[in-house]
């Protein structure tokens, strides 16, 4: 057991986990994209939403391909999962803000 009182198995299934919520995310991304996208064809006034929402969503799916690559590279021990869960509360923070605006 860790001193976060997590065993490494524990570990990685949490990473496991947060992996497929970034994939999962990126799925619903893609599939809103769609369906803007469809959207604005039918009414010519959705276009500037649309274009604001695509360069929003670009940053939000960046953001998550980085966190999934930092995951992915994770080699874990108690300080650097300690580090990992503190930058992923300060990204996840940052997506907040993406979408709020």
């Amino acid at each position: 057991m860790t001193s976060q009182g997590l065993t490494l198995a524990e570990q990685e299934g949490e990473i496991n986990k947060i992996n497929a919520q970034i994939a999962n995310k990126k799925k619903l991304i893609s599939e809103k994209m769609q369906e803007l996208k469809i959207s604005k064809k039918e009414n010519p006034f959705l276009e500037g939403i649309y274009n604001e929402y695509k360069k929003i969503n670009q940053s939000t799916i960046d953001a998550l391909s980085i966190l999934h690559s930092y995951l992915q590279d994770l080699e874990v021990s108690d300080e650097d999962l300690k580090e990992k869960k503190n930058d992923l509360k300060r990204i996840a923070a940052e997506l907040k803000k993406c979408k709020c605006k």
